[in-house]
């Protein structure tokens, strides 16, 4: 999927294969591409929040557990060069740009964003084991699930100390935080959506009106606004206070992926 630079002047583009470019935002003119010839491919490309590094990785989701080529790669934006390497199948910059959060088959981990030092694993003998998680817009949490299960957790992203979670009716895949973050969405494998409170993990309601998986959903920069993608060729927008359908959008082929515009569209 295309992602815009922070600051909005760059488009990245990734797909399967060993090269990423890089885009004007206001003319579409090539700037440069990466590539790294003994890397299996490339499936998503991500900025860093201050726009510096570039974050690339290979998702692979059949459980191999011979593959050795899972590994993402951190790029420095001006030299074009591969800063670190870590083992990982998805992976996000906290805002502050100190961390970095991977997910993989198991345990989620936190690494030092600047040279790649593993920091702590997000683990606890009390609560459900995870296999994903994401930064909060402040980077001071963590929200973390598994693909098997319907509980999500909260950590503190200082030092990995659990604090509390929220438990849901159906298995979730995929969650994302309001730019406030004061919510956040869970997906579910059966195309239904939950919003929830972040300071307690109450459940707020849920977005109903997709037939099939929703592959992404993002809340507008403004937090008002929820854009989902499913795979029944749909892409909708809610209301994020009340869940509330406002539009719907049908593609001809299919909607897995979308970017919101810096100016809120």
């Amino acid at each position: 999927p295309p992602e815009l630079s922070p600051d909005g002047t760059k488009v990245i583009t990734s797909i399967q294969s060993k090269t990423i470019k890089l885009f004007d935002a206001s003319t579409g003119k090539l700037l440069y591409q990466l590539t790294k010839d003994n890397y299996p491919g490339i499936a998503y490309a991500y900025f860093s929040p201050d726009g510096n590094k570039i974050i690339t990785g290979w998702k692979y989701y059949d459980h191999q557990p011979d593959r050795k080529d899972t590994n993402m790669l951190v790029w420095g934006v001006t030299d074009k060069k591969p800063l670190f390497k870590i083992e990982a199948i998805d992976a996000q910059f906290s805002s502050d740009n100190t961390k970095i959060i991977t997910s993989s088959f198991n345990i989620p981990k936190v690494w030092n964003a600047k040279n790649g030092k593993y920091l702590f694993s997000l683990t606890c003998d009390t609560c459900n084991q995870p296999s994903w998680g994401l930064f909060s817009p402040d980077s001071k949490t963590i929200f973390t699930t598994s693909w098997f299960d319907s509980v999500g957790s909260f950590w503190k992203s200082e030092n990995g100390k659990y604090l509390y979670a929220l438990k849901g009716k159906r298995n979730f895949i995929s969650a994302q935080f309001s730019p406030d973050g004061k919510k956040i969405i869970t997906m579910s494998s059966d195309g239904g959506s939950e919003i929830w409170e972040t300071q307690t993990g109450s459940y707020l309601n849920a977005l109903k009106g997709h037939t099939d998986v929703i592959n992404y959903a993002e809340f507008s920069p403004d937090s008002r606004n929820i854009l989902t993608t499913s795979r029944d060729n749909t892409s909708k927008i809610w209301d994020a206070s009340t869940g509330k359908l406002l539009y719907t959008f049908f593609a001809l082929d299919s909607a897995e992926y979308f970017v919101w515009l810096p100016s809120g569209y």
